[in-house]
């Protein structure tokens, strides 16, 4: 696994915990204004949410392996005609 994907799912699991706790009504993080700290808490997970849902999170090796032929066509490694052309020569022959 990709560690900066690790790291966006403990945030995400933190925030989602904290938002939890805090329903339940024990503050893992005291302040004394009860509203800002709902506030931030909201703030806290939709950021980490978004940021989760923005970067693309390889799990399935189908995944890794599609991760790793764009990242060679990006890189200048491989060129999606290639990619094309080895796509239809195995389709046709599976047809």
């Amino acid at each position: 696994m990709d560690k900066n994907m690790i790291v966006r799912l403990l945030f995400l699991l933190f925030a989602l915990l904290n938002m939890t706790l805090t329903a339940t009504g024990l503050n893992p993080i005291p302040v004394s204004d009860e509203v800002a700290y709902e506030i931030i808490s909201i703030v806290a997970v939709i950021g980490v949410a978004v940021w989760n849902a923005w970067k693309n999170n390889n799990f399935t090796p189908a995944a890794k392996a599609a991760q790793n032929v764009t990242d060679a066509i990006k890189s200048g490694l491989l060129t999606a005609e290639k990619v094309d052309s080895f796509l239809n020569e195995n389709t046709e022959n599976k047809e």
